[in-house]
């Protein structure tokens, strides 16, 4: 049976980006991709039976592994079985480089079928997704189509309470077996805030040990508006340095079907000391349309970067991108 494949398509950041949350359900965002009982065209009714074809072709393949998967203390039937994947493709011309044309995917199978909750998780490049704060969007210096890094990893999630879980994977990528281990905490403080903290130790193989550190907080000063800011810090034995990340967004909701997210991102080392290397201004837009699972963005920004003297870089991202499994129904 072939599983998946992907000849053409691909994926975006983590997709939190555009769940908006609120402080009263913080640990299960409340606005999720085009929103629920909101009317689409029905116009192009082949992007319907293309959505059939590979929601089908995930579950078939979800089904398909899930009975490969089987312990003692599983009921050997193939219910509850789900695949979902996220998908994007775009172009992102900037100053001297009109030909960048990034890819990403990002695929998730749960097996039910074993005891605890385990999930097969497949994606284009695994590193560079850990290594991504939340609202951050892909470079096309990693995406582009001739530096894929196919990543295959098993995750098992274990919730300890209410406010957090620990989460597990085995896998391999950037050619190479690893093993990482994460624990999430999120916490609602008042009515407007909501604060999270992530460390997590990995192991790879031949890059050896490494820890990240990720923290968030979450201001809400109305039900359709956001702030957030992020701070992370990333290390291992083969790096050279440190490296750390400082993020401040703002999410504005106008609609269950559009949402625009504009931040600075700054991207340092703590060596020779603790300085900036990168800063990004951005404004994203997201807009699902014709159908709920499908959505167009439109990102222009500006980078300034130490090692071109912070000169300005101008660049727009244009991408289309979509959801897929029966999960997002």
């Amino acid at each position: 049976m072939i599983l998946l494949s992907f000849p053409s398509l691909a994926w975006e950041p983590q997709d939190d980006a555009f769940k908006i949350e609120t402080p009263d359900t913080a640990t299960k965002p409340a606005f999720t991709p085009g929103g629920k009982d909101v009317e689409f065209s029905n116009d192009f009714e082949w992007l319907d039976d293309f959505y059939d074809s590979f929601s089908d072709a995930l579950d078939e393949s979800a089904l398909w592994l899930n009975d490969h998967f089987v312990d003692d203390c599983s009921d050997p039937t193939r219910n509850g079985s789900k695949a979902w994947a996220r998908v994007m493709m775009g172009w992102e011309p900037r100053a001297g480089d009109w030909s960048t044309f990034p890819l990403k995917f990002k695929v998730k199978v749960n097996l039910p079928n074993l005891k605890q909750k385990v999930n097969l998780v497949f994606s284009d490049n695994e590193e560079e997704d850990f290594n991504r704060l939340p609202l951050e969007t892909s470079r096309p210096g990693t995406d582009s189509l001739d530096k894929r890094d196919f990543s295959a990893a098993i995750q098992l999630l274990h919730k300890s309470n209410e406010h957090a879980y620990f989460r597990s994977r085995l896998g391999i990528g950037s050619a190479q077996i690893y093993a990482r281990t994460s624990y999430r905490w999120k916490k609602k403080l008042d009515d407007d805030w909501v604060v999270s903290v992530e460390p997590s130790l990995e192991y790879y193989m031949n890059d050896g040990l490494g820890y990240r550190f990720l923290t968030q907080m979450s201001y809400f000063p109305n039900k359709n508006s956001e702030f957030r800011a992020f701070y992370s810090i990333w290390d291992r034995e083969e790096f050279s340095t440190p490296h750390w990340k400082k993020a401040l967004y703002h999410l504005t909701r106008f609609n269950y079907k559009s949402t625009l997210i504009t931040g600075i991102l700054v991207n340092g080392v703590t060596e020779p000391n603790y300085r900036d290397e990168k800063i990004t201004l951005s404004t994203r837009w997201r807009r699902h349309a014709l159908r709920k699972w499908l959505f167009f963005e439109v990102e222009p920004f500006i980078d300034f970067e130490r090692q071109n003297d912070y000169d300005t870089t101008w660049g727009i991202a244009l991408r289309v991108g979509g959801y897929f499994g029966y999960a997002h129904d």
